[in-house]
């Protein structure tokens, strides 16, 4: 009897969406766009955030909203209102603030986001009433986990 392998999403390094200059000292409100992030194929990813506040939001505010921009030509992405932030139909999810503090840094994570073949852009808006740290002694970072996929053995 033949028997059909099991495929199995592997999950691969991280990569870099946001470093801790960028991140650093982004005002409530305010909004960042990633570089175009190529296309793997990968079906899913988790974003993981790891923030340091000037002054502690609230817990359980929504700390950041999330964006996933594809590429819709091969050249241009959707465009951003006055606001800064794309049609809503465009959020993937939010990164919650659970245990805010101003002395270490707060991890969130957004995970199973579905990728679009081609390239993408993520966009993160500020949207904690708060500013994030501006630091230089901490390391702040948004980073994409991507899944691929793996195949099992009978």
């Amino acid at each position: 009897m033949a028997v059909t392998p099991i495929k199995l999403y592997m999950p691969t390094a991280l990569e870099t969406v946001f470093t801790h200059a960028t991140l650093k000292n982004l005002a409530n409100g305010a909004e960042l766009l990633s570089a175009a992030l190529g296309a793997t194929l990968d079906p899913w990813g988790d974003l993981i955030a790891a923030i340091s506040w000037a002054t502690a939001p609230s817990a359980g505010v929504v700390a950041f909203e999330v964006y996933l921009l594809p590429c819709v030509d091969g050249t241009n992405y959707p465009s951003q209102g006055a606001d800064g932030l794309p049609q809503k139909a465009l959020l993937v999810g939010s990164l919650e603030s659970r245990l805010p503090t101003t002395n270490a840094l707060e991890y969130m994570a957004l995970r199973r986001i579905p990728l679009p073949p081609g390239d993408f852009k993520i966009l993160i808006s500020n949207t904690s009433a708060q500013a994030v740290a501006n630091d230089d002694d901490v390391t702040m970072f948004v980073k994409l986990q991507r899944y691929q996929m793996g195949s099992g053995s009978a």
